[in-house]
């Protein structure tokens, strides 16, 4: 109750049922900004203090759009940052924000499965900002091509798995097949989550590079493949190259 959540994501993107849900069940209030403020920073900024915004769930993209249009950070919001790579270079408005963190899950493990939240005295000490621990009902292993257990400093493939996990995609039995794989470590689904789950039995394939440094917080390294995000949008360079 008294926090207002500023959204700015299109219909279309499974992260906007957060934008949506999340303020609503919990008493709090929801701004849908238009299509066209979406991208006018101007705009964003002058239905953040008419609104009096305190929450705002966002791409890097959308925060790079607001500092273009000379925006500083706010001591009364809330920041989630999300949908790619977390732009270090933003580091001092965000570190003038009530808090900031950073939130991971790709679409096929609905909607977040890690979060980081970076205090204001840690921004010095960052090169990048890591994905984090693992949320509630959700679990991240990361593993070899062989599907053996990593530790921490090694980089292997990010596989996840949880309560999130979708079915699978629509009519695509073999791209389904690949990318949902056979869980080698069921009990630890079971173990490191609050309930269980119908699809313990496999882990998605993230395609993400990732390893765990001291503290247990997911770093990203890169991609397995040409995939790259812009504006939270996945797009395949190979399909670009084959066109």
């Amino acid at each position: 109750p008294g926090q207002t959540l500023l959204g700015v994501t299109d219909l279309s993107h499974d992260i906007v049922l957060t934008e949506i849900f999340w303020p609503l069940s919990c008493g709090a209030r929801l701004y849908v900004a238009s299509g066209l403020a979406q991208r006018d920073g101007s705009e964003l900024q002058r239905i953040m203090v008419k609104e009096r915004v305190t929450v705002m769930q966002a791409t890097p993209g959308t925060f790079q759009i607001l500092d273009a249009y000379g925006w500083r950070g706010d001591p009364k919001l809330h920041v989630f940052c999300g949908g790619e790579a977390a732009p270090i270079g933003l580091k001092e408005s965000f570190r003038r924000c009530l808090s900031f963190t950073n939130v991971y899950g790709p679409t096929e493990t609905t909607i977040w499965d890690t979060f980081c939240e970076v205090l204001e005295a840690q921004w010095d000490e960052l090169r990048s900002v890591p994905l984090g621990s693992d949320m509630a009902n959700s679990v991240t292993l990361v593993l070899n091509s062989s599907l053996e257990l990593l530790p921490s400093g090694e980089t292997g493939m990010l596989y996840i798995g949880g309560a999130g996990m979708t079915r699978g995609y629509h009519l695509l039995p073999e791209r389904t097949a690949e990318a949902f794989v056979r869980n080698p470590f069921p009990e630890l689904v079971h173990s490191f989550a609050r309930a269980e789950f119908p699809r313990a039995h496999l882990l998605y394939k993230s395609g993400d590079l990732v390893r765990r440094d001291n503290d247990g917080l997911l770093e990203f390294c890169g991609r397995a493949d040409s995939l790259v995000k812009i504006n939270g949008e996945r797009i395949e360079l190979g399909e670009i190259e084959v066109v």
